[in-house]
């Protein structure tokens, strides 16, 4: 296997520009099926000996290529005699390549010398004289690339030192290329190209690099050719619907310079230590494939000014849990992941993931500590593994061996890169204000513990949902915000052309036309709002229709058949469609409703959530049929891309919408998802309570109460239970078990209550009727007794009612300032379990002051339990206080009419003169009575509002405080009158006795 060896010679100011070279290499050698070997000067850098060598296929053949790139990079412009780093004889190369733009190569040691026999100004000099001087010689061998960067760099202002530093490089800079030009050396024009950003580079240095592979694959016979008839049929370098993920980093191109533009505001969120970047865009602009297959490769191997690692990495999304599901089990599980830390997981514990997901959720800190020391004693055992590795071997003939740099300057920190995708699902899943301020504060202590990088990704249209909380504006404060833009023209092309020449795809020219089908692509993606999900399915069906005729040429005739850009996704969505079985169609509604959330953040959008595949088939509510087509229709579309499957460790495959356009562009499906946004709000609600039950080990309390919630529940299950999960339906379920077993209690406590009272009545009826009475009292009194005894009868029988309205009162007060507090599972269970205890106090007047005391302990621990609602417990709390203090004065107002009327009664011993002044008294009692029973049903007539019953209230105690206080006076003026009477009597009887006297 014949060896071509390149040499890449940058300095650090770009650094960027060498790993696009990187990137670049690898992807045509991956092209064009060249194995790759890649050295670095900097031996941090090397990798794994596991994967030092990239073989993509032709690694057994004797014929082939070997592709060997060595980076060599210049650390600073001044000679270091303590450093091993040797200059590189260019000469020995196939390739030379050297970046320049504001500053010249390390400063070449004495010994070094040009083929003209001067000392070299540095070692930039140094390797193009020398690869030019060896070129004349032997024509051909080694080329020489020179890329200059005529963008002006940005001059630091402070200090003045870098400033004066950074204009005398750029001075030297332009003497030295000033010089070349002047000497008339015609090699030195002819490899200098310049440009002014990453994707122009990118670009000139791809046309450049493969021209001179396949010029090298042209010296071996035949061997392109093979090469390039195979390539083609290994894989679909087109993503369709779905996001571009780690794995595919390779075939994704045209985001160049987004991509550098997040990892220098990571840059610099580092050096303010909070390595927290959120990226921002509308959906479908391609966020999750810039930070996956973009960001996130570059950052972890090492190759970035964020440092050279090593690096771990993990990527979660909230919502990844499905229903019921919790974003800090799955944070917790992917920092426990395979390429994470596994470290941390004990062999001999299943449940680690579950522990650190309490910790990051109660402690965050203390778990943020913990994975920074595991970190730090994983960096030693990488020490030790570069120390007894050894550097990487390298030909010897006419080159110097490269030595590693002392590993005593050598610093290398163990970090990981967190990537946080599909933010929004924190805002849109139905989890808890407080359970979003413990994840954002989890997200917040990882990004300060200077071992962790984050980067956040969220639909712009939540960005408001994000900010009301302190701890997420600061985090995104000065650089923590980076906002997506849509990709270039240029860009554009490169999307379409990169990983089609990556599988040897080639694009048809139209006859007609002239035009090339990749140009025609690209001028309808440009003119798109939405190109890229729309672009890729495209591109995704035109390399499909090729597979069948495996040609690898991509026709404009199937461009047309398809429907364009435009309408290429919805054609697709029909055929599909309409080749399905009948009972698979049916089963379309029943699947996207369950994919689906109502978007808080964005009018008018609906977010995908990922749904468990067991979840969707064995919903209850289906019968066979349905579950087949429901089996049928999932395996179907995930099949031709228009659903997405995921393995997930805990809940299986899950299955997900892979881009909203899909649903905007089917015909009739968006129609109807709006049709029930009703039922997508009513199900929101209702898996919030479900995941509070659920994270709280179903208890009892956390199931629905009476009220809105019970009410949607019922309305879900009857209306919609087809479209529920196993899960809702039983929590529904057994909410209305619940509700339905105290309506029984209820209904049974106020029945005994009643036939106690009558028992009591009956009882106090019968004991005022004594023997001893009668005979006193004689014909005539007995119905004095029995008017009377009605009378106080009825008077308690009134306050008695009143009482009751007042406690009913209360009891719908307390109800409507539970669901004015939020409506909250945990508060409302225990506020009407101490409205029981008081209704059963309030029957029993000597155990009032002891009930009141619990119902108090009750709603105290309520507001323990919510701080949030604090303040509206309190409110709830004095209110129930007022009720329960005028409940107490009415039941007073009882007692005195009880003894009013025992009073009433032990006067019907009084003279026929006096009886019939009490008879009068009675009618005029009952007269007041009546006023006072119609003053009783208004009361119940008026509105039931919270503030209009106290109201009422207070005025019924003052009205039969007013009826009672004349009857009163009445009674106590009895005993007076009577005296009176007497008094009267006697001198009456005297007068007789002295008339009759002689």
């Amino acid at each position: 296997m014949k060896r071509i060896d390149i040499l890449v010679s940058t300095s650090e100011e770009v650094q960027k520009e060498r790993i696009v070279a990187e990137q670049s290499i690898r992807c045509v050698a991956a092209e064009l099926g060249v194995p790759v070997s890649v050295s670095y000067s900097d031996w941090l850098r090397r990798p794994k000996p596991e994967s030092e060598t990239s073989r993509p296929g032709s690694e057994n053949r004797e014929d082939g290529l070997l592709l060997c790139p060595h980076f060599q990079e210049h650390q600073d412009s001044k000679p270091d005699a303590e450093r091993c780093e040797r200059i590189l004889n260019p000469g020995q190369y196939d390739l030379v390549i050297n970046i320049l733009w504001s500053q010249l190569g390390t400063r070449s040691p004495p010994m070094f010398v040009m083929p003209d026999g001067s000392q070299p100004g540095s070692a930039t000099e140094y390797e193009i004289a020398w690869a030019l001087d060896q070129s004349k010689q032997t024509p051909g061998f080694p080329e020489l690339r020179v890329y200059r960067n005529r963008a002006t760099p940005a001059a630091p202002i402070e200090p003045k030192e870098n400033r004066e530093n950074l204009s005398r490089h750029w001075d030297a800079v332009q003497e030295f290329c000033a010089a070349w030009e002047k000497n008339g050396d015609t090699g030195f024009r002819e490899c200098c190209h310049e440009y002014r950003d990453l994707e122009e580079f990118e670009n000139l240095f791809c046309e450049h690099f493969r021209d001179f592979l396949a010029r090298q694959l042209d010296r071996q016979i035949g061997l392109r050719k093979a090469l390039r008839k195979v390539r083609y049929l290994e894989s679909n370098p087109f993503r369709g619907l779905n996001f571009f993920d780690f794995e595919h980093a390779a075939l994704y191109h045209g985001r160049t310079k987004a991509i550098w533009e997040v990892l220098d505001a990571l840059k610099n969120q580092v050096a303010a230590k909070k390595a927290f970047v959120l990226v921002l865009g509308p959906t479908g602009s391609g966020k999750s494939s810039l930070v996956r297959a973009g960001v996130l490769p570059l950052l972890t191997q090492g190759r970035t000014p964020l440092g050279n690692g090593p690096w771990r990495r993990a990527v979660t999304r909230p919502g990844t849990g499905g229903v019921g599901g919790n974003p800090f089990d799955t944070l917790a599980a992917a920092l426990l992941g395979k390429f994470a830390l596994p470290e941390l997981q004990d062999e001999e514990s299943t449940v680690e993931w579950m522990n650190l997901a309490s910790r990051l959720r109660k402690d965050p800190d203390a778990a943020a500590d913990r994975i920074a020391v595991a970190l730090d004693q994983l960096t030693w055992q990488e020490l030790d593994r570069l120390e007894t590795g050894g550097p990487p071997a390298r030909r010897s003939e006419g080159v110097e061996v490269v030595r590693p740099e002392s590993l005593g300057r050598i610093k290398p920190k163990m970090r990981l890169a967190l990537v946080v995708d599909q933010l929004e699902e924190l805002f849109a899943g139905g989890v808890s204000p407080v359970l979003q301020r413990n994840y954002i504060s989890a997200l917040g202590a990882l990004a300060k513990c200077e071992r962790v990088f984050v980067i956040a990704i969220l639909r712009s249209g939540f960005y408001a949902d994000c900010q009301q909380f302190p701890e997420f504006v600061e985090l995104t404060a000065l650089s923590g915000k980076y906002e997506l833009q849509p990709p270039t023209p240029r860009g554009i092309g490169n999307i379409i052309r990169f990983p089609a020449e990556a599988v040897g795809l080639r694009f048809e020219r139209d006859p007609d036309t002239g035009r090339s089908l990749d140009e025609a692509l690209q001028e309808a993606a440009i003119a798109s709002p939405e190109p890229l999900p729309l672009l890729e399915h495209l591109l995704s069906q035109l390399y499909q229709r090729q597979l069948d005729r495996k040609d690898g040429l991509l026709l404009c005739s199937d461009y047309r058949e398809l429907g364009e850009l435009q309408d290429a996704l919805a054609q697709h969505e029909k055929t599909v469609f309409s080749t399905l079985k009948s009972d698979e169609q049916r089963a379309l509604k029943f699947v996207i409703r369950h994919l689906v959330v109502p978007g808080r953040g964005e009018e008018g959008h609906l977010i995908r959530r990922n749904v468990a595949y067991r979840d969707l088939i064995l919903s209850p509510e289906l019968n066979e049929g349905q579950r087949a087509g429901a089996i049928g229709l999932l395996d179907r579309l995930i099949k031709e891309g228009l659903l997405s499957a995921d393995a997930d460790p805990k809940q299986g495959l899950l299955i997900s919408v892979p881009q909203e356009v899909m649903l905007r562009r089917w015909p009739g499906v968006w129609h109807w998802l709006f049709e029930d946004q009703h039922f997508f709000q009513m199900r929101d609600r209702l898996d919030a309570s479900l995941k509070l039950w659920l994270s709280r080990g179903r208890q009892n309390d956390d199931l629905l109460g009476r009220g809105i919630g019970l009410g949607e529940a019922e309305t879900l299950l009857k209306d919609y239970g087809s479209s529920l999960s196993e899960g809702q339906i039983e929590y529904i379920r057994k909410s209305l078990a619940k509700q339905k077993r105290r309506r029984w209690m209820r209904d049974g406590i106020g029945l005994a209550a009643i036939a106690g009272l009558a028992v009591f009545a009956a009882f106090a009826s019968i004991g005022r009727f004594s023997p001893e009475s009668k005979r006193k009292n004689g014909k005539q009194g007995v119905p004095l007794a029995q008017q009377n005894t009605d009378l106080a009868t009825s008077q308690r029988s009134a306050l008695e009612t009143e009482l009751k309205k007042a406690r009913e009162e209360k009891s719908q007060l307390a109800q409507q300032n539970v669901n004015l507090a939020g409506q909250s599972s945990v508060l409302e269970t225990q506020l009407k379990k101490a409205e029981e205890k008081a209704q059963i106090a309030q029957q029993n007047t000597d155990l009032a002051t002891s009930q009141r005391n619990a119902l108090e302990t009750e709603l105290k621990k309520a507001q323990e339990e919510k701080a949030q609602l604090a303040q509206q417990n309190a409110n709830l709390t004095s209110q129930s206080s007022a009720l329960e203090t005028q409940l107490k004065e009415a039941e007073e107002k009882a007692q005195i009419a009880q003894q009013n009327a025992d009073l009433a009664t032990s006067q019907r011993s009084a003279l026929e003169t006096e009886l019939q002044n009490a008879r009068e008294e009675k009618a005029r009692l009952e007269l007041q009575n009546a006023g006072l029973q119609q003053n009783a049903d208004a009361t119940s007539n008026e509105p039931s509002t919270s503030k209009t019953q106290v109201k009422e209230a207070k005025g019924k105690r003052q009205l039969t405080q007013q009826h009672a206080n004349p009857a009163t006076s009445k009674r106590k003026a009895q005993p007076t009158q009577r005296k009176k009477a007497l008094g009267k009597a006697s001198r009456t009887k005297r007068r007789s006795t002295d008339a009759k006297t002689p």
